[in-house]
């Protein structure tokens, strides 16, 4: 009897991402649901500020994954110098209660 195999076993199954790109990825939809909600004097200003340097930091980190161990850090750092920008920025929509309900 001859057995019948897939012809892609992973198809169907979501590749799996380090974790970082898994909080990363957590955190930009999480982001992706406030962005929609923001004024809109803050949404094509900050909030597209704050929405490309997530896509930057995903890409640097998800560049890093890719690379041998010592190509590493200098795009490591950039993602980190990203993502405090990004907080930063965050602080400032909480602080200005620009989020609406």
């Amino acid at each position: 009897m001859i057995e019948h195999k897939p012809e892609n076993p992973s198809k169907g199954i979501p590749p799996r991402l380090l974790p970082i790109l898994q909080v990363l990825k957590r955190t930009y939809l999480f982001w992706f649901e406030c962005y929609e909600k923001l004024p809109k004097t803050i949404k094509y200003s900050l909030g597209q500020r704050i929405d490309g340097l997530f896509v930057e930091t995903i890409e640097m980190i998800f560049t890093a994954a890719f690379l041998k161990p010592d190509e590493k850090l200098p795009y490591v750092k950039v993602a980190i110098r990203k993502y405090d920008t990004i907080k930063f920025f965050l602080l400032i929509i909480f602080e200005t209660n620009t989020m609406e309900q």
